[in-house]
């Protein structure tokens, strides 16, 4: 995903067009769900949209190995610590965020479907 032109999403409308740079777009929020996907829906090109599910199901399976890692890190600190603290932090951020791709990914591939 390191390529600059894979990693932003075009979508061409009848009044203007919009860039969105999909590492720092993606994953969104709900909210943002709700505004940006009647729009691919409508007006998305099958090919950008897989642009951005490749990179969605790549950041999840980032943040799972991530989490894998620091868990094994977490072993050797003692509950009360605080790096087992900041490591449990991180640990939550990265579930967190793969929680929210994972919402993004099933629901774009749902709105792709109910259009087609």
């Amino acid at each position: 995903m390191a390529n600059e032109n894979n990693d932003v999403f075009f979508l061409k409308y009848a009044t203007g067009c919009m860039e969105i740079n999909i590492s720092v777009f993606f994953p969104c929020t709900i909210q943002q769900e709700r505004i940006l996907y009647p729009l691919i829906r409508q007006y998305g090109e099958a090919c950008e949209v897989t642009k951005i599910r490749n990179f969605l199901s790549w950041l999840i399976e980032e943040k799972k190995d991530e989490i894998q890692i620091i868990q094994n890190q977490l072993t050797g600190y003692r509950e009360g610590c605080s790096r087992y603290r900041q490591l449990s932090t991180e640990i939550r951020n990265a579930e967190r965020i793969i929680k929210r791709a994972t919402r993004n990914l099933t629901n774009l591939d749902q709105k792709r479907r109910k259009s087609a």
